[in-house]
């Protein structure tokens, strides 16, 4: 079976339907909870029977001088262990410049619908639910949705190993078609620097946080000197739903993850 049979088949069983629909009811009772959480105080609520919590969390959102804070990292000798090029954005000149310093790219499975196979959904009827009715509804279209979305990833690992899409990169079936999309991998960094050198990362990088994060954790850096590089221009509060189990798991990596940058920092000179 080949990747266009594989998808055809996913949409013949009305899998590919259910999971649209699915989305649907999820985004729909999500917007209801965060409408009926908005007048509340609690930052954090927990529904035990459903094993769910929601919350909302404040992010913040920076106007970052990239050329500032580059120059900066250089002048105390820590820009090259942090510089990356961005994959969209650049000029196109510089796009040019670089092509051939890319790394191989990577790909993934694109599915695309013809009339015959594109969902047509219906609005879910304007009812006025209860609170407790709004999370019985998005638990179970959570559930249901994950089932199938794990399904459909699946099956489009799958169909990243069929011999006929990798040749061909496009397959045709009854309800659309399968082909591959090519994903930018990134650039050789130290390629660019030996050719270009270090006054052309620095006009073009851009700082990585998370290896910031490392240079942070060693005290190489600090927060405030960053500052005038990285400014907060807004707060964006994103309302969140998720399992508890979820949620602890999701603290346990980042406790995990504060351990690593810990343990990276002091192989840092």
């Amino acid at each position: 079976m080949n990747a266009g049979e594989m998808m055809e088949q996913f949409v013949r069983d009305r899998s590919y339907f259910h999971l649209k629909r699915m989305e649907q009811y999820k985004s729909h009772f999500q917007q209801l909870l965060k409408q009926s959480f908005q007048e509340k105080e609690e930052n954090r609520i927990v529904h035990e029977a459903y094993g769910y919590v929601a919350k909302w969390r404040k992010m913040p959102i920076y106007d970052t001088d990239h050329i500032g804070l580059n120059h900066f990292l250089h002048d105390h000798g820590l820009f090259l262990p942090l510089a990356s090029l961005p994959l969209k954005g650049l000029p196109k000149d510089v796009e040019q410049d670089i092509a051939t310093f890319a790394l191989p790219p990577t790909y993934s499975v694109s599915t695309n619908p013809n009339k015959k196979g594109r969902v047509v959904l219906e609005d879910i009827p304007n009812i006025v639910f209860s609170v407790e009715e709004q999370w019985s509804h998005y638990v179970r279209s959570d559930r249901e949705h994950a089932l199938l979305s794990n399904r459909y990833e699946k099956l489009k690992k799958n169909m990243l190993e069929c011999q006929v899409l990798l040749t061909e990169k496009k397959i045709k079936h009854e309800f659309g078609s399968v082909s591959l999309r090519e994903k930018k991998a990134g650039y050789d960094i130290s390629a660019i620097l030996e050719w270009y050198g270090e006054e052309f990362l620095i006009e073009n990088a851009r700082v990585e946080n998370s290896k910031l994060d490392v240079y942070m954790a060693k005290g190489l850096i600090q927060p405030k000197d960053i500052e005038p590089f990285r400014k907060v221009i807004n707060m964006r509060a994103d309302f969140i739903l998720m399992t508890i189990e979820s949620e602890s798991s999701m603290i346990k990596n980042y406790k995990q993850r504060l351990r690593y940058l810990s343990k990276a920092a002091t192989g840092i000179a």
